[in-house]
């Protein structure tokens, strides 16, 4: 961190701001409900500079040049050679990207669905670069997720940044996906266990996750079904800080910004 010394006294001077796209408009998801969260932890981290587009098909390697890290939270058709082609250069550059819930299924051959899971009829063929951004995958939907629950939610590296500072665990209420399958380059960083009793496993799963794709780094969370999950205080940290490890290796974001929730100013 750069610094200078006037009058006596050191200033630290504060980090630029990154800039941060996020990227949704279609999901399986009620996107219009549940993006907001988003860009209010982002926001009022103060860590970001935010724009957020509902049309990202069509955008192209200038589009995206000025921006750090992409947060995806869509779900819909795919955007085009031309546009994964850019998402992909963006990420192999060295930026970042953060996913969240649904998007770990998005582009993956399944059935584009539209809000409250109506089907569409579209089968598109799957994206593979998707799942090496994201570092996972599913070979099927079928009993994806236990019952919609509160659970913990424990950091199993306490010295990986987005751990440190958090208490090790936070309180999540959503819904607990089981069955996904992560790449072996993935770097599981916190995991939650599935209750048999809310029809899980009795096994820990893995909640966040980090890979790398190029010199660039992508983390994802299965986190983020609806609103109340994301009006988690732990939810909200995790999408700041998240998306400040994506972009630069590191969290200076601290776990207990207030946030100032959707309706709430």
């Amino acid at each position: 961190m750069a610094a200078c010394l006037a009058g006596g006294l050191l200033f630290a001077q504060a980090p630029r701001q990154l800039r941060a796209l996020v990227v949704t408009g279609e999901s399986d998801h009620d996107w219009r409900t549940t993006t907001p969260y988003i860009v209010a932890a982002l926001r009022d981290s103060g860590r970001f500079d935010v724009k957020v587009t509902e049309a990202f098909a069509g955008s192209t390697a200038a589009t995206l040049r000025a921006f750090d890290v992409l947060v995806i939270d869509y779900h819909g058709p795919r955007w085009g050679e031309q546009t994964e082609q850019a998402v992909e250069g963006f990420l192999r550059s060295g930026k970042g990207m953060l996913s969240v819930h649904e998007t770990s299924y998005a582009f993956g051959g399944f059935e584009v669905k539209t809000t409250g899971f109506k089907p569409t009829g579209i089968i598109e063929p799957a994206w593979p670069e998707w799942r090496r951004m994201i570092g996972a995958y599913w070979k099927t939907l079928s009993n994806a997720h236990s019952k919609y629950h509160t659970f913990t939610v424990k950091y199993i590296n306490p010295d990986h940044p987005l751990a440190k500072g958090t208490g090790g665990s936070f309180l999540a209420t959503d819904e607990l996906y089981h069955g996904i399958i992560l790449l072996p380059e993935a770097q599981v960083i916190a995991t939650a266990y599935s209750d048999v009793a809310q029809h899980g496993t009795g096994r820990d799963q893995p909640i966040v996750w980090s890979v790398r794709y190029g010199a660039g780094r992508s983390v994802h969370t299965t986190l983020g079904h609806d609103a109340q999950a994301r009006a988690r205080p732990g939810f909200l940290a995790l999408m700041a800080r998240g998306a400040e490890y994506a972009a630069t290796g590191a969290v200076t974001i601290p776990a207990e910004v207030p946030i100032y929730l959707p309706g709430t100013r």
